[in-house]
C-alpha cells in the first residue's frame, strides 16, 4: 500500500492500526466494529489526513 501511495499525489495513507492500537474502547466487544469513542477517533483521524 505504501508503494502504491507513493506513486499518486492524491492518495494518503494512514495508519489506523498504530492509532488505535491498545485503545480497546475504541472498539466493540467483537474487537471490530467501533464503539462511538472509536468512530470519533477514526474520522478525526481521516479529516485530518484530507486537509489541504
Amino acid at each position: 500500500m505504501e508503494e502504491t501511495a507513493k506513486q499518486f499525489s492524491n492518495v494518503k495513507l494512514v495508519d489506523w492500526y498504530m492509532v488505535s492500537a491498545g485503545k480497546d474502547s475504541y472498539f466493540s466487544r467483537d474487537g471490530v466494529h467501533l464503539s462511538e469513542e472509536g468512530a470519533k477517533a477514526y474520522a478525526a483521524l481521516v479529516a485530518e489526513a484530507i486537509k489541504p
